[in-house]
């Protein structure tokens, strides 16, 4: 049933469509994966395993078969295609070139101009040929191999720190005059403005937002604005999924598009947070979750999934908290303001994925959300 006919019918299908084609086309569903959450992930992952070198039943095949699938389309947009090929080359066994030169034989009309790849993928691809052509080659030793690929063809320059571009706060800055080299020279003395990603930057516009917003009924003149609880109610939805439009926003307080108008096409929410809850979510998925439209879900739901994968994980789940009114150390220690912090600042390290550091630095922050926030 495995025919190649049958790979081309299921490519680039999802988790539901995959298991649908082999219904259709052959009858029967995807294998009964039933037990608690752990064993069920460990089900499938020794189905995987198994594939590789054992015989299975259809219906196990077809759970892997549509599991695999799942992963190599859980993606969208620019940088999802380039992860969806690097995934590709991985499950395919395949370099760069490899995957180039098929899709030519395939059409000499293929387009290859904007099919990127992680830099990872082309050092593989460049690990790959040296070690096979180096068995030809006795040219092509350790020491050259060293000096051109860490030198000449993958070396890349830390990014140069943008801190000296950074304005200053227009409210805690002022111009002095200072003297330099026996000269007198105006200098501005102060704070430095928050960048935009900051957890803080991002409750503070919020609320701006929200205490200029106001509402009206089509048709009449009188513009009413929200009380506290109300605009409460719209900051926790706000500070976890993000942006909500005009209908959006009127759904969410019980109000009929069609009746109702804002003054705010759209509000503006926590960018910050809902990269974080989106990669929350991935993880979510990795660990043998279905996919989940989380933005649709309320609030309180979308915190308590991903507070009961933190504590499968292991994973202090005060991370998930950030109070802005703790001053001095406490507000600076709290987890999610060191997360924020470190992957706001991190640049990069000299390791294969220019990450390594970043895993360690990620554990310490978890660490430090143990002493001072403990559950």
């Amino acid at each position: 049933i495995l025919t190649d006919e049958f790979k081309k019918s299921i490519e680039g299908k999802g988790q539901r469509a995959t298991s649908a084609i082999f219904w259709t086309t052959y009858q029967f569903n995807t294998a009964e994966n039933k037990g608690t959450r752990d064993e069920k992930k460990l089900q499938a992952y020794k189905w995987r395993s198994e594939a590789i070198n054992t015989q299975l039943s259809k219906e196990e095949i077809a759970y892997v078969i549509t599991e695999i699938n799942n992963n190599l389309n859980n993606s969208s947009g620019y940088l999802g295609a380039i992860s969806d090929r690097s995934k590709e080359l991985y499950f395919n066994k395949q370099t760069v070139g490899q995957y180039l030169y098929k899709q030519l034989q395939a059409s000499p009309h293929t387009r290859m101009k904007n099919q990127v790849f992680y830099r990872q993928d082309y050092f593989d691809e460049f690990e790959t040929i040296w070690q096979t052509q180096s068995k030809f080659h006795k040219e092509l030793t350790e020491e050259l191999k060293t000096e051109i690929r860490d030198i000449i063809i993958f070396y890349q320059r830390k990014l140069k720190s943008q801190k000296g571009l950074v304005s200053f706060c227009e409210f805690e800055s002022e111009v002095k005059e200072v003297l330099v080299d026996g000269h007198l020279k105006k200098k501005t003395i102060g704070y430095k403005v928050s960048p935009k990603s900051s957890p803080l930057f991002q409750e503070f516009k919020i609320w701006q937002n929200l205490n200029h917003l106001a509402i009206q009924k089509k048709g009449e003149v009188d513009i009413h604005e929200f009380d506290i609880e109300t605009k409460q109610s719209l900051f926790d939805e706000l500070n976890i999924k993000g942006n909500l439009s005009k209908e959006e926003v009127l759904k969410s307080l019980g109000y009929i598009s069609k009746d109702f108008d804002l003054n705010f096409k759209t509000l503006e929410g926590n960018r910050t947070n809902a990269a974080l809850y989106d990669a929350y979510f991935k993880m979510m998925e990795a660990e043998g979750h279905e996919e989940t439209e989380w933005k649709t879900l309320p609030v309180d739901k979308i915190k308590e999934m991903v507070s009961n994968l933190f504590q499968s994980q292991n994973i202090n789940t005060n991370i998930l908290q950030f109070d802005a009114e703790l001053d001095g150390a406490l507000f600076e220690k709290q987890a999610s303001y060191q997360l924020w912090h470190l992957l706001y600042s991190y640049e990069g390290d000299n390791s294969n994925s220019g990450n390594e550091k970043l895993y360690e630095l990620l554990f310490l922050v978890q660490k430090l959300c143990e002493k001072y926030f403990p559950l």
